[in-house]
C-alpha cells in the first residue's frame, strides 16, 4: 500500500505526499467522450483501458451511492466516518472542481494549438507563449517531452508544421483519458480515527489505498486538521491510486526527480496538476504539533 505523508522541504515547508489517490470525473464530463484535434468523437477504449479492476474486498460495495461508507472490522479502532462527513463531503467537491477545470484547461490547450496549425498551412510557424508555457507545465508534472517524437519547444519562438503542432496536443492523450475516466462519488471510503500510522522513515499518514481497489482510507487525526486545499489534495490523490490497477507507485513533489520514471501513472502528479489548473497554486501538508515529519 502506498501513504500520504507530510514532509519538508528544504526551505522549511511542509509539502504533501500523498499515495493511492481518488480520480475524479465531473457529472457534466461524459466519460470517454474525448475531443480530438479538430473535432470531438467518441473514444472506443480497448478491451482493458478504462476498466476499473475491483479487489475482491470491494467487490460488495454498491458504486451507485454518492457517497459509500466502508467500515474497517477492527474493534480496536474508531471507524466512524459520520463526524467527518461534511469535511469529506466538501473534500470532494473541491476535488471534483478541480479535474472539471483540469479538464478544461487541455480543452483551451487544444484550441490554442488547434487554432494556431490551421494559421500554418503546413509552413512552420512559432507556437507563441501560451502554447510554450502550458507545454512547459504539462512536461514538468507528465514528463510527456519524452514521448512527443520531435523536437520539444525551448523557448515561445520555437517552430513547427500542422503535423508538429497536432502532436503537441495528441501527446496529452492518456492523461486526459485518466481525468475523464476518474470517478470520485463511486469510491468507498474508510475512516480511521485512530493514531496516525507511520511509515519506514516515520512520517505520519493521511491516508492510503491500493491500485485499483475503488476504495480509500483516510486517517482523520491527520487527515482532518489539513487545511481545506489539502483535504482535497491528498483524497484525490488517493483517487487515483484507487480508481487504476496501473497508479500503483509514487514520486512525490518535494523529491528531487519528480515526476519520476512513470509520471503518467503518478497520482501526485495528477493531484499536483489538478490543482495548480484550478487555482494556480498546489497545497501543503501542514506539520502538526508533535509530529515527525520525514520523506518516505
Amino acid at each position: 500500500m502506498m501513504y500520504a505523508h507530510a514532509s519538508k522541504t528544504e526551505n522549511g515547508h511542509t509539502s504533501a505526499s500523498n499515495h493511492n489517490s481518488l480520480f475524479i470525473q465531473p457529472s457534466a464530463i461524459q466519460e470517454n467522450a474525448e475531443p480530438t484535434f479538430f473535432g470531438h468523437q467518441k473514444v472506443e477504449p480497448s478491451p482493458n483501458e478504462g476498466k476499473f479492476f475491483v479487489s475482491s474486498a470491494a467487490q460488495n460495495i454498491s458504486q451507485t451511492s454518492a457517497n459509500v461508507q466502508r467500515q474497517v472490522a477492527d474493534a480496536t479502532t474508531n471507524t466512524d466516518c459520520n463526524d467527518f462527513q461534511e469535511a469529506i463531503e466538501a473534500a470532494e467537491n473541491m476535488a471534483r472542481e478541480w479535474v472539471s477545470d483540469a479538464i478544461g484547461w487541455f480543452e483551451e490547450y487544444r484550441e490554442l494549438i488547434r487554432n494556431r496549425a490551421r494559421r500554418s498551412e503546413n509552413r512552420l510557424l512559432i507556437i507563441g507563449r501560451d502554447i510554450y508555457e502550458r507545454f512547459q507545465l504539462l512536461d514538468q508534472h507528465f514528463n510527456i517531452s519524452s514521448e512527443l517524437g520531435l523536437n520539444s519547444p525551448t523557448s515561445a519562438h520555437s517552430r513547427y508544421d500542422t503535423e508538429g503542432f497536432m502532436r503537441l496536443y495528441n501527446v496529452t492523450a492518456f492523461i486526459r483519458r485518466r481525468y475523464h475516466g476518474v470517478n470520485i462519488t463511486s469510491k468507498a471510503y474508510n475512516c480511521d480515527n485512530g493514531p496516525c500510522p507511520t511509515g519506514e522513515q516515520g512520517a505520519e499518514t493521511l491516508g492510503e489505498a491500493q491500485a485499483g481497489s475503488q476504495e480509500y482510507t483516510l486517517f482523520t487525526s491527520c487527515w482532518n486538521s489539513q487545511s481545506e486545499p489539502t483535504k482535497a489534495g491528498v483524497l484525490l490523490h488517493e483517487c487515483f491510486h484507487a480508481a487504476f490497477t496501473n497508479f500503483n507507485h509514487d514520486t512525490y513533489s518535494f523529491e528531487s526527480n519528480y515526476p519520476g520514471d512513470n509520471p503518467q501513472t503518478n497520482a501526485e502528479s495528477y493531484a499536483i496538476f489538478a490543482a495548480l489548473a484550478s487555482t494556480g497554486s498546489t497545497y501543503r501538508i501542514i506539520e502538526l504539533e508533535g509530529s515527525t515529519i520525514s520523506v518516505e
